[in-house]
């Protein structure tokens, strides 16, 4: 069974752990490289994503994927962003238990809205939001190839 559990300023080296394992084992799905990410300081990684959460699964307690919630300039969005899982804990439940982790804090925030980036060569992930209920709403202007999806978050959102 899939546990979530929010991470805190202390459990930096998790993750981290988490963050690398994600850029080394798909890098074409992240903004951020491996070794820029590597570098970072124990105060740089306490405080990563600014002003945001960071969750983990785990699988029979064993650390299994990865996603943050970050807020936005528009008070009525947040971001989901980072979210990875581990090729072997794929299709146990760890995506949809980590976006609906992501989705319950904005909700706890009053937010409206959560948004997303996802390249359109990365079907899997693109498969599991649209499964979630995102839906796209066109490009990422940010980010060449990537669209940019919402998921409501009230009624009427």
């Amino acid at each position: 069974m899939v546990e979530i559990k929010p991470l805190s300023p202390d459990d930096w080296r998790l993750t981290r752990q988490l963050r690398l394992d994600a850029l080394l084992d798909a890098p074409y799905a992240f903004g951020g490289t491996y070794e820029a990410t590597a570098q970072r300081t124990e105060e740089q990684w306490r405080v990563w994503p600014g002003g945001g959460q960071v969750f983990a699964a785990f699988l029979d307690r064993r650390p299994v994927g990865l996603v943050c919630g970050v807020p936005s300039e528009d008070p009525r969005i947040d971001h989901l962003i980072s979210m990875w899982v581990e090729q072997e804990a794929r299709g146990l439940g760890a995506a949809p238990a980590l976006i609906d982790a992501v989705a319950g804090w904005a909700r706890s925030r009053g937010r409206d809205l959560l948004e997303l980036d996802v390249y359109e060569s990365n079907q899997p992930a693109h498969q599991a939001y649209l499964k979630a209920g995102f839906t796209v709403i066109g490009p990422c202007p940010d980010h060449p190839g990537a669209l940019t999806m919402h998921l409501p978050l009230r009624p009427g959102a």
